[in-house]
């Protein structure tokens, strides 16, 4: 009988340190944990991490932040209000003839882009074209139109006068105050301040780290050396709110 407990008792140690080496072995030991990531805010409900932000550039984090926060709110706004401020006819027509005669370079695109257009217009005049070859002159000339369209630098011109119609549309709706004049244009400075803070407000975005939140407005602020801050009115006017491009007013009678 005491033999046939040792074996037993033999058996279950042996057992036991099988055991005890299978649960400490390298396969069956616990994984570490993966570092929670921290949330730094959301934006449209959709957290933002600080792994997020960009790494490796030389952008100050004000650069980086407007990129997580800024961006989505642009995009959203701009795409639910661009009725408000696209280019009417009107406005197209005036900035087309404004900056084909100030601009040599788009002037010379547009002599070109003309130059072309009535080479096929001269050979579809011809006498005796086919309908083949015809069709095919019409869809040259619809691709040429199409490219100047979309690719010239006219084109380019128009999507910076449409950006500045929304800048022009934030400072008329959210309190004027000073521009900032940068190469590519003006921008309502104060203005935009405003219109981040009511969308902040609103729930669009939030920036829970105090640091972080800090650091994105920073740009709105003097702090930051980005092209001129101007506070002048006449200035104001003349670089944001009556663009020499522009329609001129029809004179009251």
């Amino acid at each position: 009988m005491l033999m046939f407990v040792l074996k037993r008792c033999r058996s279950a140690w042996i057992l036991s340190g099988l055991l005890s080496l299978i649960l400490i072995s390298p396969l069956n030991a616990q994984k570490p944990k993966t570092p929670a990531r921290e949330q730094i805010g959301e934006v449209f409900g959709k957290p933002v991490y600080r792994d997020e932000i960009p790494t490796g550039t030389n952008q100050e984090l004000h650069d980086k932040l407007q990129w997580l926060f800024w961006n989505p709110v642009f995009d959203r706004y701009y795409l639910k209000h661009k009725s408000k401020f696209d280019l009417t006819k009107k406005e197209v027509a005036s900035a087309t003839a404004y900056f084909t005669k100030v601009d040599d370079y788009i002037k010379g695109e547009a002599l070109l882009f003309r130059a072309k257009l009535k080479s096929i217009d001269d050979q579809l005049k011809q006498p005796g074209i086919t309908v083949d070859v015809k069709r095919r002159f019409e869809k040259k000339k619809r691709k040429i139109q199409l490219e100047y369209k979309q690719d010239s630098m006219m084109s380019c011109q128009l999507e910076v006068i449409e950006i500045e119609n929304f800048e022009r549309h934030l400072y008329k709706n959210y309190g004027g105050g000073r521009i900032r004049y940068q190469m590519m244009g003006s921008t309502a400075f104060d203005a935009t301040h405003k219109w981040l803070e009511d969308q902040e407000k609103k729930g669009h975005f939030k920036i829970t780290d105090p640091k972080s939140r800090t650091a994105f407005y920073l740009h709105w602020t003097d702090k930051v050396d980005i092209g001129i801050i101007e506070n002048d009115k006449e200035d104001i006017q003349q670089w944001l709110l009556r663009p020499s491009w522009a329609p001129k007013p029809v004179p009251e009678k």
